[in-house]
């Protein structure tokens, strides 16, 4: 639930609540094994970040998605986490 709160908050630019609902996530599914929903809310957690223009923040988020993406073999999850690591170098230099 508070993965979609943050996905929603996201939608409307509000980053910040965004950047909230997405850690609530992170916290919750923590001790669980569902490593390509933690990718998920881990990239969802960057695209608030860079929203709020916390870029530093917004890698490791993205660097965190990736490795889990990739440990769990989703392919699509990886692209999308190395893209937005991408545009935050293209963007920030």
């Amino acid at each position: 639930m508070e993965l979609i709160r943050a996905r929603i908050a996201l939608a409307l630019a509000r980053y910040d609540e965004a950047v909230e609902h997405s850690r609530s996530s992170l916290e919750i599914l923590g001790p669980t094994d569902f490593v390509e929903t933690k990718a998920d809310a881990h990239i969802v957690l960057g695209q608030a970040l860079i929203g709020a223009e916390l870029h530093a923040e917004a890698v490791v988020a993205l660097e965190t998605a990736e490795a889990q993406a990739l440990q769990k073999g989703s392919s699509v999850l990886a692209a999308e986490a190395r893209a937005l690591l991408d545009h935050i170098e293209q963007t920030i230099g």
